[in-house]
């Protein structure tokens, strides 16, 4: 069991990830945005971070805070604006995949694993 950040400021979008990742027995943290995950989650105990783009605090910025602060940790950023630019700099940055919306589950669970090595 992997414990797993998710981050969406789309109430629904949040619910059915964490719906989903529970149901493949992960624990999951659910946020509205990086911000407050940022002040409420020790992220050396975190397996994985799956968090949309476009937030009041964006995933890219989180990812950029997260490197700032010297924490290593696979990323996988959602995002319904991506295009081969915006996935390449994801890519520079060291996010781990992306995934565009939108996305069928088993999509999101496949990649989940293959980020775990599960």
């Amino acid at each position: 069991m992997a414990k797993i950040v998710v981050m969406d400021d789309e109430d629904a979008i949040r619910t059915a990830i964490t719906k989903v990742i529970e149901r493949e027995g992960h624990e999951v943290l659910a946020f509205a945005d990086a911000a407050p995950a940022l002040e409420e989650v020790n992220f050396e105990e975190i397996d994985l971070v799956v968090s949309d783009l476009v937030m009041p605090t964006p995933g890219d910025q989180f990812v950029l805070i997260l490197q700032q602060e010297g924490i290593e940790i696979p990323v996988i950023i959602l995002s319904a604006n991506l295009n081969e630019e915006r996935i390449q700099y994801l890519t520079d940055l060291g996010v781990e995949h992306t995934l565009s919306k939108p996305f069928e589950f088993a999509q999101l669970v496949d990649v989940i694993n293959s980020v775990l090595g599960s």
